[in-house]
């Protein structure tokens, strides 16, 4: 999957940005599970508000999402459903 370009334009990212983004997605789906590193410190970094929209969509605390992106525990498959909630928040 790829971020979409209404994503890159609500927030005004650049086409480096962009292709940042999408190396950062790859890994994640190789891996396989969303990670500390990949998702919080990498991907959120770039992407405000992505984490509470994981949050939203998880119906768990910062805490328990924070022990679960720790853990291994989110699976990549949720990618896709995470930024079509996150797209909706935009608008």
């Amino acid at each position: 999957m790829e971020i979409s370009d209404k994503i890159i334009q609500a927030k005004g990212l650049s086409e480096s940005a962009k292709n940042e983004i999408n190396i950062i997605i790859k890994q994640i789906e190789l891996k396989g599970v969303l990670t500390m590193q990949d998702f919080r410190h990498q991907l959120c970094q770039r992407l405000s508000g992505l984490f509470a929209s994981l949050i939203f969509l998880l119906k768990v605390s910062t805490m328990e999402l924070n022990s679960m992106l720790r853990n291994g525990e989110i699976k990549s498959e949720i990618l896709p459903e995470l930024f079509a909630t996150y797209e909706l928040n935009l608008s």
